[in-house]
Order: structure tokens, then C-alpha cells, then sequence
């Protein structure tokens, strides 16, 4: 639907004809920018600027959707997207969940000293999925190549790291392998350094196979293991 325009025939408004006709033609003009400024469609009504290039588009079903260039969704409220509530969506207009924001170049983000903090948050039993392409790798803290701290899970390659003090201290790899200090685990736990442990007391390993270390005094531990007959044995270990 658009704004009628009064009919005043086709000659130019010179500002020199009749006084009424030249108002006429003048209001022409204003309607005429008014309608190119707002679309009212079939359901849906379009807002916008001078040049016809970005504006704001609001459908009957309640959906509105912001555009750049006439075509491009720059943001999109989705009245419908996965939930009764609606869902908002930056960079694209289908809609994967509540809010869903698509970047089509690879970018980084800096702080800038700014205190606000952008949260993300599931009521309830709902999730939050953070989701890469098959070749990108997502960072969580920063994607600097060291950093000081952050968690980074590799795509490409299918590991997952965990960074501090400018270091990778802990990874797991494609297959269920966690490594401490080692990046190339070998093992279900490959530790590349010292390290210690507290063995507990009266403990009883569950599974055959297990083997469990249990603490019997100052000077002496037990090692238990459950074999695959699921009988336990024990031998005990006497220290100086």
C-alpha cells in the first residue's frame, strides 16, 4: 500500500504556475518520498532511508529484520526461531536457536578496556552450543598463538587444550588421551614432569582391571588390583 498523490497532471512544478497546483506538486514530492521511505507490502512493512539502500523491514508474523543493501540481513528478530519467546540473529536471518550470530570472514576480538561483559546464558535445561566449521578452531579467552590463559578446541584436528601462564598444560586428543605437559599423549594419561599423588585409604578397586593405591601408615601402601577372574590381590610396599 502507498500514500495516493494528488492528481495535478505531468507538468513540472517550475514554481512560477498556478499557487495551488505548485502546492499540490510539492505535496506530490513529500508523499512521493514517504512511500519510496515506507513499503507497506502484503504483510510485511519496509522502512527506509534516503538512498533505499539499508532499512528495517517488519512482517506480519512479527519478524523484523534490519538489512544492508537492500538484501543482506544485518540482524534479524525471528518471532518464531526455536522458541515461543523469538530469537535474535546478527549477521544472518535463519535462525538455529535463540541467538545465533554469524560472522562469514574469520576476525578477532580485542579488549579494549571496556568493564561491560557480554553474557550467555540457558535458563533451565536449555544449552548454549558454540559452534566452529569443519576447518576452525575455537578459542575461548584469546587466539593469540601463546597465551597467558585460555581454551582452545581444534576443529581440524579434534583436540582440545587448556592454556596457562603462556603454556599448554593440558590436552586431549582425537583418542580420549589427556596429556599434562605433553602435547602428544600417548597413553589415557601421559604426564611429561613430576608429579605426585594421594593415595587414599580402604579403597577397593571396582572393575577388573583396576588397580588402586591405598594408603596403610607412615611408612608403607598397599596396591590392590582386581583381575579378570575378579579376585583382588594386594601387595604391600615398606618404605625407609
Amino acid at each position: 500500500m502507498a500514500l495516493s498523490l494528488v492528481d495535478v497532471g505531468t507538468t513540472a512544478n517550475d514554481g512560477t504556475g498556478d499557487p495551488l497546483r505548485t502546492a499540490f506538486q510539492t505535496v506530490n514530492t513529500a508523499l512521493t518520498a514517504v512511500n519510496n521511505a515506507v513499503v507497506v507490502g502484503t504483510g510485511t512493512t519496509t522502512f527506509k532511508d534516503d538512498s533505499g539502500t539499508y532499512g528495517v523491514a517488519v512482517a506480519s508474523n512479527g519478524d523484523v529484520t534490519f538489512t544492508n543493501a537492500g538484501a543482506t540481513a544485518g540482524m534479524t528478530w525471528d518471532a518464531s526461531a526455536n522458541t515461543d519467546a523469538g530469537g535474535l540473529g546478527i549477521g544472518i536471518a535463519t535462525l538455529d536457536g535463540p541467538l545465533h550470530v554469524w560472522a562469514s570472514t574469520a576476525g578477532t576480538v580485542s579488549a579494549s578496556g571496556n568493564a561491560n561483559t557480554a553474557v550467555f546464558e540457558g535458563a533451565g535445561s536449555a544449552g548454549i552450543s558454540i559452534l566452529g566449521g569443519t576447518g576452525s578452531n575455537i578459542y575461548f579467552g584469546t587466539d593469540a598463538a601463546s597465551a597467558a590463559g585460555r581454551i582452545t578446541y581444534s576443529h581440524p584436528t579434534n583436540y582440545m587444550s587448556v592454556w596457562a601462564n603462556n603454556s599448554e598444560a593440558i590436552r586431549i586428543n582425537a583418542g580420549l588421551d589427556v596429556g599434562i605437559g605433553e602435547t602428544a599423549p600417548n597413553y589415557k594419561l601421559d604426564v611429561n614432569g613430576t608429579f605426585g599423588f594421594t593415595p587414599g585409604s580402604s579403597v577397593t578397586p571396582v572393575d577388573n582391571g583396576d588397580i588402586v593405591f591405598e594408603a596403610t601408615s607412615n611408612t608403607t601402601f598397599t596396591v590392590k588390583l582386581k583381575g579378570s577372574d575378579g579376585t583382588v590381590r594386594s601387595g604391600t610396599i615398606t618404605l625407609a
